[in-house]
C-alpha cells in the first residue's frame, strides 16, 4: 500500500479544524487598508468666575384719577432717575433703558356691586439699568440702588450678574489649552501603561463649552433696607457669587 495514500486523509482533517477554527474564534480583524488603531479621549477644564456685568430692573409705578396725572407723575420719577444716571458721565459702560411702558385702567373689586369698577389709571415704566465691569466702579452699583428706591414709587424687582462675552472669551482660551494638555496627559499615560506609541497629533477633535444662565438675585431686603436707611445700604456691598465656566474636548489619537 502506497504511503502517500494515508497521507490525504490527515490533510483533509487539517484543513477542517482550520476552517472550525476560524468560524469559532474570536474576531480581531482590522482595516488592512490602515495600521492606524484610535484612542478616544476626554479632556478636562474649568473655573470659578466673578460675574463682571449687572443688570438692574427698575419699575416705576404710579396711580391717579386721570391717565394724564398718572403719566405726569410717572414722568417725573423717571427725569429723577434719568438726572442720576446721566450724572454718573465719569463711568463708562453705564446704560438706562426703557424696557417697556404702559398707562392701563385701574380696576378695584366693589362688593356691593359684586363687579369691577374702574378706580383711575396706572403707568408702569420698566427700566433696564446696567454696568459693565461694576467690579472696578467701587460703591456705584449699591449708592445706584439707593437712589433709585428712595420714593416709594420706584421699586427693583431684581439684580442680574453676567459674565461679560470678553471675560468669557478670555476664560475660554485658557481652558482649552488647559483642557487639551489634560487630554494629551490622560492619552500619553495610556500609552505608557499600554507600551504603545501615540501620534501626539489628535486625528480628531470636538470642543464643548458648557455656559451658564444669568442667575436673578431678588433684591426686597436691599430695597426694604435702602427705603430704611440710605447710609445703611451705601455702607453693606451688593456682590455676585462664582459661577463655573468649563470646556471639555473629544479628542482622538492614533498609534501603530
Amino acid at each position: 500500500m502506497d504511503s502517500r495514500l494515508g497521507v490525504f486523509p490527515i490533510i483533509i482533517l487539517a484543513v477542517l479544524f482550520l476552517i472550525l477554527g476560524m468560524l469559532v474564534a474570536p474576531k480581531y480583524i482590522f482595516d488592512s487598508g490602515s495600521n492606524n488603531k484610535q484612542l478616544f479621549v476626554v479632556g478636562k477644564a474649568d473655573q470659578k468666575v466673578v460675574p463682571d456685568n449687572v443688570v438692574v430692573n427698575i419699575n416705576i409705578t404710579n396711580d391717579a384719577l386721570t391717565a394724564s396725572a398718572a403719566l405726569e407723575a410717572n414722568q417725573k420719577q423717571f427725569d429723577v432717575i434719568k438726572a442720576y444716571v446721566d450724572g454718573l458721565k465719569d463711568y463708562n459702560g453705564i446704560k438706562l433703558e426703557t424696557a417697556s411702558f404702559s398707562v392701563n385702567p385701574k380696576y378695584d373689586w366693589d362688593a356691593n356691586l359684586q363687579k369691577s369698577i374702574q378706580n383711575g389709571y396706572t403707568a408702569d415704566h420698566s427700566l433696564r439699568f446696567s454696568v459693565d465691569d461694576f467690579n472696578s466702579k467701587g460703591k456705584l452699583l449699591v449708592d445706584s440702588v439707593t437712589e433709585f428706591v428712595k420714593n416709594k414709587s420706584v421699586s427693583i424687582s431684581n439684580l442680574t450678574f453676567d459674565v461679560s462675552d470678553s471675560l468669557k472669551d478670555k476664560i475660554k482660551k485658557l481652558l482649552i489649552t488647559d483642557a487639551m494638555k489634560d487630554s494629551w496627559s490622560k492619552a500619553k499615560a495610556i500609552g505608557d501603561a499600554g507600551f504603545f506609541v501615540l501620534d501626539p497629533k489628535p486625528t480628531k477633535i470636538n470642543l464643548n463649552y458648557t455656559d451658564y444662565t444669568p442667575y436673578p438675585m431678588y433684591y426686597e431686603k436691599y430695597s426694604a433696607m435702602a427705603q430704611d436707611s440710605v447710609a445703611g445700604a451705601a455702607n453693606n456691598s451688593i456682590a455676585p457669587e462664582e459661577v463655573n465656566l468649563s470646556v471639555t474636548i473629544d479628542t482622538t489619537y492614533t498609534y501603530n
